[in-house]
């Protein structure tokens, strides 16, 4: 269990947070109650974890690249280009939606880092929750990004897309 004021590791049956001092829940309470129990994550910790992802991503677009770019000798370098395009962000969504609504419930970044996503009740997202949550982003990202950065201010740390999808990102 963690401390549901700084996320500090406690031992079992500890009452007191020995690193901040803050007085604790029985383990009762903490038990019957998941929302006193969630850590939610802020801006930094998911900034890495999207950089991770990146260099996932950047991994398998460079497989892709090398494959399409045999494919544009032989064919139009045009279409080829477009084709890329087109899976190139297909392979995003599919990346992002798929693994956030899979049984980990978090992409490679997160799952480095120990956090997931979850819906309002602290259940695993649907696929469509989690495209709703990715395709979310692109609002995220056209307010020059301050919808990203808002996980950093609001109670809960959700960004602009988690608050549109009803989604949060906490500690595993």
């Amino acid at each position: 269990m963690y401390c549901i004021y700084c996320g500090h590791k406690l031992e079992e049956g500890q009452q007191v947070c020995l690193n901040c001092g803050k007085i604790l829940v029985s383990s009762n309470e903490r038990q019957n109650s998941k929302e006193t129990t969630r850590i939610y994550v802020g801006f930094w910790t998911r900034f890495a974890a999207y950089i991770i992802d990146s260099m996932v991503l950047g991994m398998i677009g460079f497989g892709v690249g090398l494959v399409l770019g045999i494919a544009s000798v032989i064919g139009s370098f045009e279409v080829t280009n477009m084709l890329s395009t087109i899976l190139g962000a297909i392979i995003g969504w599919l990346y992002f939606a798929g693994l956030e609504s899979s049984t980990n419930q978090a992409t490679l970044g997160k799952m480095v880092l120990g956090i997931q996503v979850i819906d309002k009740d602290g259940n695993r997202l649907s696929f469509a929750r989690a495209t709703a949550r990715y395709f979310a982003k692109i609002l995220s990202g056209i307010t020059l990004c301050i919808g990203y950065i808002m996980a950093a201010f609001t109670n809960q740390k959700q960004a602009l897309h988690d608050i549109i999808a009803g989604t949060y990102v906490i500690k595993k």
